[in-house]
Formats: structure tokens, sequence, C-alpha cells
């Protein structure tokens, strides 16, 4: 009997950009502004495996180089490596140039991309997200996450998982995830 050859796991893409990269022309900033542990990056992951690469990352050229450094977009790329040591196929991904002249000015634009002016209203959040079947597990909400931590995520969104829970797809049944 011939052996059945093994499905490759692909990430798909889910936006569309004008230009697409491969991931080793990408570098990151030499100073990453974010502290990611492990857990973080398997979260962005599960993210990409359920709905696919969404957004494209903002990269910034640096003249004469045929490489780009990624603006916006680090933990995604982190995500896809991770995912690409797992066995799976990464595609080029979707890229928006942002132009700056030197690498000073690509910082304040990385900067300027993470700034986050205002604060989600835990109620408006509850109201935005109501009908949505959330799995909070994989997602940081600022100023929203925080509060769900201290309550009981389940009774206030149907259908959402925890945080350190996972759903078990045969029994539906809430464990942690280890």
């Amino acid at each position: 009997m011939a052996k059945q050859a093994i499905p490759k796991k692909t990430i798909y893409i889910q936006c569309t950009a004008k230009t697409h990269v491969p991931l080793e022309k990408f570098r990151m900033m030499p100073q990453n502004l974010k502290d990611r542990q492990r857990v973080h990056v398997e979260k962005l992951a599960n993210l990409i495996i359920e709905h696919g690469f969404l957004f494209p990352f903002f990269v910034w050229q640096p003249p004469q180089t045929d490489g780009y450094v990624i603006i916006d977009g680090h933990g995604r790329y982190n995500a896809l490596k991770f995912l690409e040591k797992k066995g799976y196929t990464i595609p080029d991904v979707p890229i928006v140039v942002v132009h700056a002249k030197n690498e000073q000015e690509a910082k304040k634009k990385l900067l300027e991309v993470g700034n986050m002016n205002g604060l989600i209203d835990f109620d408006q959040f509850e109201e935005f997200t109501k009908g949505l079947e959330l799995d909070l597990s994989n997602l940081y909400v600022p100023n929203v996450s925080d509060v769900l931590d201290t309550l009981d995520a389940v009774g206030f969104f149907p259908g959402a998982v925890p945080p350190g829970m996972c759903v078990c797809p045969k029994c539906n049944k809430h464990t942690p995830i280890k």
C-alpha cells in the first residue's frame, strides 16, 4: 500500500496589498519596544492559524538595500517564524512601505503606529462585542483584558473562553492550558 502524503500546513493571507515579500527579507529594529514572551508569540500564532494573516507589515526600506525593517508587525513576524519552525508553509507576506529618510525617522514612525490615544471602555467593549464568539485567551485588549482577568469572562461573553483555558473540540469542555 502506498504511503499517504501528509498535507502541508499552510498559513493563508487574508488581506490585500500591492507588495508581498518572503520572511527572509525582513529584519527587526535593533531595539524592540515590546517585551514578548513565548506565550505571547504562541497566542499570536494561534490567531494566525485560526484566521490567517490578516494585516500587512508596515516596513521601512533602508536606502540601497533589498531588505525591509519592520516598523509594525514584530509580534506577527515572531509568530510566523514560530509557525515556520512548527512545519507551516509561510507564503510571501503583504507589506506597506512607510517612507522614512533614516532609521531615526523610522523609529519615530514606529512610536506613532503603536500610539494608543485613549482607552477602551469596558462597557463599550461589552456592547461592541455582543453577538461575537470570542476566544479571549488569545487576545489582549488594553483596559479590558485586565478587568476580565479578575472576572469570569464566560459570564460576560457567551461562548468566550477565559484566559488560560482552552475548549476541547470533541466535548466542548473548558480545560486549563498547560
